[in-house]
């Protein structure tokens, strides 16, 4: 074999490496992604169930507010994961999944 060979076919192993922990790390941040989303939802769904509070109390005020917090940053998430998925499934290493 000879020595352009042998540094091709480096080359190509250290490409291929590249692209398993590459895709490895894609799976990684998806299953983040899905955890947080759960957590999110978690919460959200928490503040909708405190309905024994106090109408215009500043309980109330206060679970409102971090019900519209949790919202908001579900959503950044969502897209967020999407964007990401768009681009790992552009570059062949997934298909789009949004937890």
């Amino acid at each position: 074999m000879s020595t352009f060979s042998k540094k091709y076919e480096s080359r190509a192993d250290n490409i291929l490496m590249f692209h398993k922990r590459k895709r490895s790390a894609v799976e990684l941040m998806r299953s983040f992604f899905a955890s947080l989303a759960n957590q999110l939802a978690v919460i959200v769904g928490r503040c909708d169930l405190r309905s024994d509070l106090k109408q215009g109390s500043q309980s109330t005020k206060r679970v409102a507010a971090i019900q519209e917090i949790g919202r908001g940053m579900a959503k950044e998430l969502n897209e967020y994961q999407c964007q990401m998925s768009e681009s790992a499934r552009s570059a062949g290493t997934q298909k789009c999944d949004v937890a």
